[in-house]
């Protein structure tokens, strides 16, 4: 990750990413794959290099339906590491 990341910027990609993952575990169906798109058009928005980390080295397929609650989890734990 960039050294330019500061934890401002961490810590706001941790509270959206709580928060969706909050939304998605208290709903269902068609609710459940509205937060999967919405958390994977956020995803977009992030900066390369923090993408690349959460998605273990890969630049593409972040949150995808099959593996979007280890992806969420995972995304989490590694910024719960990176904040300290």
């Amino acid at each position: 990750m960039s050294d330019n990341m500061d934890k401002e910027k961490l810590q706001s990609v941790y509270n959206t990413l709580s928060r969706y993952r909050s939304e998605y575990y208290g709903s269902s169906g068609r609710a459940q794959s509205r937060i999967e798109e919405s958390v994977r058009m956020y995803a977009e928005t992030l900066p390369g290099d923090l993408y690349v980390k959460l998605n273990q080295g890969s630049g593409s397929g972040l949150f995808k339906h099959t593996f979007f609650q280890g992806d969420l989890d995972r995304s989490l734990s590694i910024l719960e590491k990176e904040l300290g």
